[in-house]
């Protein structure tokens, strides 16, 4: 048996040295490479069954564990965050109507009670309709202010007033554009009585001809005394002022909008 090997060592070895160089580096790297392939292919496919048996054991733990969150609890939360949500939105509109209205102000005239805005540092601006004999302007501590008539417009529906002896503290800055759909606040005066109160709706037409002159449709709660008051969206910045309802209707208010009032201020 030992002879046998022996000899067939013998002929191996005398058929080795028959093989050129070339043939023979080809056969040694073969000889390497197939074990590296053998041993990557296992360790892959050890990798793949340890990921796969993990999986497993995940999800059977999911099912079996009391701790993970049920579609009805996942909702739940969802619920609270709307809530949370709401509240902080509710926040923030009140600070924007709070901040907006240290530039409106009360305005008297013989024509009666309406609202005015300050678009700069000393004009105010108001409605054509309303403009008149002034008995007062008051901004929203009850501070009177002295004004006086500065001009009127042939277009559109703005008057203004120029400020005299003092800088106003805070005036809207005016928006890009009016945007149909967008939502917007307004304050006013409603009845004359009711001093600085809000309302929302949204834009339902952002250009609207009426007499001839260019307004835009609101669908917010507009009443005698809001006219002369602001329209301002998210931002908090002036989309228009409010100009007046559409008789016999119900949530159709115009404004004048506000490339109508940087024309006319500016």
């Amino acid at each position: 048996m030992d002879k046998m090997v022996a000899r067939q060592l013998q002929e191996a070895i005398k058929a080795w040295k028959g093989v050129n160089i070339f043939n023979r580096l080809i056969i040694l790297s073969l000889l390497c490479i197939i074990p590296l392939l053998f041993v990557s292919v296992s360790f892959a496919s050890g990798k793949y069954i340890e990921s796969l048996m993990s999986e497993i054991s995940f999800m059977s733990e999911y099912k079996n564990n009391s701790d993970y969150v049920t579609k009805a609890e996942l909702v739940d939360v969802i619920n609270e965050l709307e809530k949370k949500q709401a509240v902080i939105d509710n926040k923030q509109q009140n600070e924007l109507i709070q901040k907006a209205q240290k530039a409106v102000f009360v305005v008297k005239t013989d024509k009666g009670i309406g609202a005015a805005v300050a678009v700069s540092d000393d004009l105010i601006v108001i409605c054509r309709h309303a403009a008149g004999y002034l008995y007062y302007i008051k901004d929203s501590s009850g501070k009177q202010i002295y004004a006086v008539p500065e001009k009127k417009s042939d277009s559109c529906d703005l008057a203004a007033y120029r400020v005299v002896g003092e800088k106003l503290a805070y005036c809207l800055p005016l928006a890009s554009s009016v945007l149909k759909g967008e939502k917007v606040f307004i304050i006013g005066h409603p009845t004359g009585e009711l001093t600085y109160s809000a309302t929302s709706g949204i834009i339902s037409n952002e250009e609207v001809k009426v007499e001839g002159q260019e307004y835009f449709q609101i669908d917010a709660s507009i009443n005698r005394g809001n006219s002369g008051g602001p329209v301002i969206n998210s931002a908090g910045e002036l989309v228009g002022i409010v100009s007046r309802k559409v008789n016999n209707s119900e949530g159709i208010g115009l404004a004048v909008p506000v490339n109508e009032i940087r024309e006319f201020a500016f």
